[in-house]
C-alpha cells in the first residue's frame, strides 16, 4: 500500500472511531415513536400533585411536568405529543419507573444519594422539610411531645426514615403507624387514630389548608428535603429537556406567578427557595 492511500484509510477509519452518535436515549426514542409520554403523578399530595375535582391531575409538580413534556415535544420536533397521566404511590412509584409504566414521576420525591444509585433527578423542584401535623388541642408543638403517642408516616418514604432516626437518637418512645397515603393519614389524624401525622411541611399546610385553625404544626424541621421529577437511569436526552424547561422557568418571572398559584395561602416564597431557583437557572 502506498503511503497516501494509508494515510487515507487511517483517516477514515479515526473519523469513523471518533465521530460522536447522535442516537437518542431508549425512553426518547420512545417517546418519539409512540408520540406520547408517561407521566406519574400522585393522589393526594397536594399542593404538588393531587387529584382536582374533573378528575385531573393537579398541583405545582404538574405543571412543572407539562412545561417538561413541551420540552420534550420540542427537542424531537413533534407537532403532537399525548401526555398519559399515571396513577402511582409512594410504594409502587420506583417499580412503575423500573418497569416503564412511567417516563417521570410529577410528585413529591426527595432526591438523596441512595436514590441516584438507581435512578436520575432533575434539576431541584422545592426545599422542604418534615414536620409534624396535629389537633390544635393536642399539645404537640414538638417531636419531644411524641412520647408514648402514635405518629402516622406513610411507608418507604425519606420522611419515614428522618423520623424514626430522630426518635432513636432522641430516644423518644413514640409508636410509629404506617400510613398508605396523605388521605389517609389526614383521616386518622382527624380520627384520633393517630395523634400526630408526619410529612413535609408544606404537604402538610396543604392537608390543613381547608381547616387550618383545627391544627398546628411542629416549631422545627426534622429533615431537608430536596425534591427533583424522578426519571430511570441513564436517559441523558429526556434529562436535558427536563431541565431545560426548568431553568429557563426558573429564569422567568412566570416561576413566581405559578408559585402563588400553589403555595399563595402560605406566604412567598422562602430565602431557600428564592436561592433555589436562582441557582438552578442555568444558562442555554
Amino acid at each position: 500500500m502506498s503511503f497516501k492511500p494509508f494515510i487515507m484509510s487511517l483517516a477514515l477509519a479515526t473519523a469513523a472511531f471518533s465521530a460522536p452518535s447522535f442516537a437518542l436515549d431508549a425512553t426518547m426514542m420512545r417517546i418519539k415513536a409512540t408520540k406520547s409520554i408517561n407521566l406519574g403523578y400522585r393522589a393526594s399530595s397536594a399542593p404538588f400533585s393531587s387529584v382536582g375535582a374533573s378528575g385531573a391531575p393537579q398541583g405545582y409538580s404538574i405543571e412543572l411536568c407539562k412545561r417538561a413534556a413541551q420540552s420534550v415535544q420540542s427537542a424531537l420536533k413533534l407537532p403532537d405529543l399525548k401526555l398519559k397521566w399515571v396513577a402511582v404511590t409512594a410504594e409502587n412509584r420506583f417499580t412503575m419507573l423500573k418497569n416503564g409504566k412511567i417516563d417521570i414521576e410529577c410528585g413529591v420525591t426527595t432526591n438523596t444519594l441512595a436514590r441516584q444509585r438507581e435512578f436520575d433527578f432533575s434539576l431541584m423542584t422545592f426545599a422542604d422539610g418534615a414536620n409534624l401535623l396535629s389537633k390544635s388541642e393536642s399539645g404537640i408543638d414538638s417531636l419531644a411531645k411524641t412520647a408514648g403517642k402514635k405518629i402516622g408516616i406513610v411507608g418507604n418514604t425519606t420522611t419515614e426514615n428522618a423520623i424514626k432516626a430522630a426518635l432513636a437518637k432522641r430516644s423518644i418512645s413514640a409508636q410509629v403507624v404506617s400510613i398508605k397515603d396523605h388521605a389517609e393519614g389526614l383521616a386518622a389524624l382527624k380520627s384520633g387514630a393517630v395523634d400526630a401525622y408526619a410529612a413535609d411541611q408544606v404537604v402538610l399546610m396543604g392537608l390543613a389548608g381547608g381547616d387550618a385553625k383545627a391544627y398546628r404544626l411542629g416549631a422545627d424541621l426534622l429533615s431537608y428535603e430536596p425534591y427533583g421529577l424522578m426519571m430511570r437511569a441513564a436517559q441523558r436526552d429526556l434529562k436535558l429537556a427536563v431541565d431545560t424547561a426548568l431553568a429557563r422557568l426558573y429564569r422567568d418571572p412566570a416561576i413566581v406567578a405559578l408559585y402563588s398559584t400553589h403555595f399563595g395561602a402560605f406566604g412567598e416564597p422562602s430565602l431557600l427557595l428564592q436561592a433555589m431557583y436562582s441557582l438552578n437557572g442555568l444558562p442555554d
